[in-house]
């Protein structure tokens, strides 16, 4: 057994456990392909051998640039195994945000997934500094000029060829020269605005947070992880990866998103990661698909989900059901629940959610069909997870509690502070930026939240987003806008109000739902647009958000909105790859719209 003190020594030393067992699979062209752990670490070996015979390293930057599949995780395993520490990308990133990312960081190689990632990079070839190898991982014509271009099959055919031994043996050397404090890899981040800072995480940072995490989440080796996040954010990493491979769990990827909810029961996973995105979109879905039925149908998942709210109230004061309670939840659980539940495979424990805020409503929704939803908190910087909710320990609302061994309190402007190991070392090349966050050990994460008695922290929003009106009221956004997302005929919200009078919001709504109004009320309608220009609709709208606003201050109240006929979308650059808003990018985008409700008379529909 190798000193457990680096994340290639937490791989090593299971596949000496495990040899024979399965560790990944790949849901590809309707087939399941599989590798043991012995396979992964024959894939692993090889590439390390690649980079230490051209010479990479130690402690060199290797780019990655993949959907999630296994190639990403021998690629990752592999770098870490010769020394050396990834820079993953978004496969989504742009030629100039690759561009700038391996310059930054001197990356020498890089490896990636497929010709549409290669398009990127020769677009941009001349203007690298320091790159000087691209691996693709499928076979793909020669684009290149200048970069030399190899093929990852190439190279585990000679890594097969030179191996001799145990991967333990063959890198001895390499795996001893890994320090604890070692970089593990640089995750560029930029949040919703600014310039891309390379966040430098070492292999304790990792480590203790793996560790941490699986001391709060009950994982074994009984357990399927389907992992669907991009393995690039920290958030999938570290728990989908790291996590699972030291509790020895299973983890499958699917070959394309769009056909996740197909695979999902074919897989039938045991525990899954999300974002509030991918809640919401499941929520709409289920509520689509009762609105379909018949009366009966839909009587029947109402009162599921009222009964639902009655156990979670029950809950939080310390009490159950009644007896007749219990009775009618356990036919409901038979008659609907179970039904929604065959949907993700009939044996999933718990989802956990991160990213960004969840709130209230939508855990509480799939908690009365029997899905429990973990919601965490984190940042890149903190490799990530700060706090989290556990399986036998959660409150709804709350982001949980700090994971052992970090640190969190409360500064008096109500910014989240945390100190501990998970705490990265700093932003490559940017001391200035570094020391602006971390005093005394202590990270700011630019969040606002509050603690309870009992240590469970809720965070109300981002600090640089709180609005502040023209009469000095603060107003946290993202706590309205998921107050008005819980409306299923509400998709998306952006509210405004900094320095005005008032508050207004642009509104994305579910067209799934506007269209069924629209048949219920007769309205012709041939787009989108239509549909949201029709004054019956607006109005109905309109009132719903009124309703959903009553328990709220009057400064916190909505006046005016505008439903706008085109939902935000990474693809428009509208959201971060964690489908955070880019408020900035909508403001400037919007611009003309968000000022017509601020003019005399507004420009815009007025909320009762």
């Amino acid at each position: 057994m190798i000193p457990e003190t680096h994340l290639a020594a937490l791989f090593f030393n299971r596949v000496q456990r495990w040899p024979d067992r399965p560790l990944l699979s790949w849901r590809k062209g309707g087939h399941t392909l599989r590798w043991t752990w012995q396979e992964t670490a024959d894939q692993v070996t090889a590439i390390a051998h690649f980079l230490v015979g051209l010479k990479i390293g130690p402690q060199e930057p290797c780019g990655l640039i993949s959907e999630n599949r296994p190639e990403w995780s021998w690629v990752d395993l592999g770098v870490l195994t010769s020394a050396n520490y990834d820079v993953p990308l978004y496969p989504t990133s742009t030629s100039e945000e690759i561009l700038y990312c391996l310059n930054d960081c001197r990356a020498r190689i890089l490896f990636l997934s497929s010709e549409e990632q290669l398009q990127k990079i020769a677009a941009v070839e001349g203007f690298f500094k320091y790159l000087r190898t691209v691996v693709t991982f499928d076979p793909v014509p020669a684009r290149l000029k200048k970069l030399k271009q190899i093929l990852l099959s190439e190279i585990l055919k000679e890594g097969a060829r030179l191996a001799g031994g145990g991967p333990a043996e063959q890198f001895s050397g390499a795996l001893a020269t890994i320090e604890p404090h070692a970089l593990a890899s640089v995750i560029y981040t930029s949040g919703t605005t600014g310039t891309p800072k390379g966040v430098m995480l070492t292999h304790d940072n990792i480590l203790f947070n793996v560790e941490s995490s699986s001391q709060m989440l009950p994982i074994t080796e009984a357990d399927v992880y389907l992992s669907f996040l991009p393995l690039n954010h920290v958030f999938e990493r570290m728990a989908g990866l790291y996590l699972m491979m030291k509790q020895g769990a299973q983890i499958t990827y699917v070959e394309k998103l769009d056909t996740l909810a197909q695979e999902i029961p074919i897989v039938r996973p045991t525990l899954m990661c999300g974002v509030p995105r991918f809640f919401e979109k499941i929520q709409n879905g289920i509520r689509t698909k009762v609105a379909q039925g018949g009366p009966v149908k839909q009587k029947l998942f109402q009162r599921t989900l009222d009964l639902g709210r009655k156990r979670v109230c029950a809950l939080e004061r310390g009490e159950g059901l009644s007896f007749l309670e219990r009775l009618e939840t356990a036919l409901l659980n038979r008659l609907v629940a179970s039904k929604v539940r065959r949907g993700f495979g009939g044996r999933l424990r718990f989802f956990v959610s991160g990213g960004a805020a969840l709130g209230r409503a939508l855990p509480e929704f799939f908690y009365a069909l029997g899905l429990t939803i973990l919601e965490g908190y984190g940042l890149t910087e903190t490799s990530p997870v700060i706090t989290v909710n556990r399986p036998d320990r959660f409150r709804f609302g709350t982001v949980g509690l700090a994971i052992p061994g970090v640190e969190v309190r409360i500064a008096p402007d109500g910014e989240i502070l945390t100190r501990g190991r998970h705490v990265m070392k700093g932003y490559l090349g940017r001391e200035e930026d570094t020391r602006a966050v971390i005093e005394d050990g202590w990270f700011a994460t630019g969040d606002i939240g509050q603690l309870d008695k009992d240590g469970f922290l809720t965070i109300t929003d981002r600090k640089k987003d709180l609005i502040v009106t023209s009469g000095g009221k603060k107003v946290a956004p993202q706590l309205l806008e998921n107050l008005l997302k819980a409306d299923p005929a509400i998709l998306q919200v952006h509210l405004h109000g900094n320095a005005r009078r008032y508050m207004t919001a642009l509104v994305v709504p579910n067209f799934e739902v506007l269209v069924k109004k629209a048949e219920e009320r007769s309205i012709a309608y041939s787009n989108p647009k239509d549909l949201v220009e029709n004054k019956d609709i607006q109005n109905w709208m309109a009132s719903s958000i009124a309703e959903r606003l009553q328990a709220v201050a009057p400064y916190q109240k909505i006046k005016y909105i505008q439903i706008l006929a085109d939902e935000f979308t990474l693809e428009k650059g509208e959201l971060t790859p964690t489908l955070k808003l880019k408020r900035r990018v909508i403001d400037e985008r919007y611009q003309r719209l968000i000022d017509g409700m601020y003019q005399d008379p507004p420009q815009g529909i007025a909320v009762p």
